[in-house]
């Protein structure tokens, strides 16, 4: 399957799914809600290469039983992913569609656009420790002159 057939899948059975997370920004007045999501979903389906990012990153990832209802949000697990991945800005909505797509479940918290996931705490742990050895933007190469 195609990786933005993939995320498209993510916001069938997800339908406030976007780029954002779920849901839209509590500014959005309440009459262009649904645009604002329509909009969203666009830049999250655009989001690919950094959706694969993540699906690869989640592969490697032991998933638990159930989910842990004191656990870290979507928006915590994306800073994690971001350093340890160094692909600068990953979405919190690209973060939940990777996460859906390698097998995860999700529970939204309350109204927010965050999520909780199937994933321990000791496994959280392991990964923010490895996300200290890469820079969220690595360095680049001096510039030439």
């Amino acid at each position: 399957m195609k990786t933005k057939t993939k995320i498209r899948h993510c916001i069938k059975n997800n339908p406030l799914l976007n780029d954002y997370g779920m849901g839209s920004p509590p500014w959005t007045p309440l009459k262009l809600k649904s645009k604002q999501i329509k909009q969203d979903q666009k830049r999250l389906i655009d989001n690919a290469e950094n959706f694969e990012l993540a699906c690869s990153l989640f592969s490697e990832i032991d998933q638990t039983q159930s989910i842990d209802s004191s656990g870290h949000s979507s928006y915590y697990i994306k800073h994690l992913f971001e350093r340890r991945l160094e692909c600068g800005h990953l979405s919190n909505g690209t973060l939940i569609a990777a996460a859906l797509t390698t097998g995860f479940q999700i529970k939204r918290i309350g109204s927010t656009p965050n999520v909780l996931l199937n994933i321990s705490k000791e496994t959280l742990q392991q990964l923010y420790d490895e996300s200290l050895q890469y820079q969220k933007y690595p360095q680049h190469k001096e510039a030439v002159n």
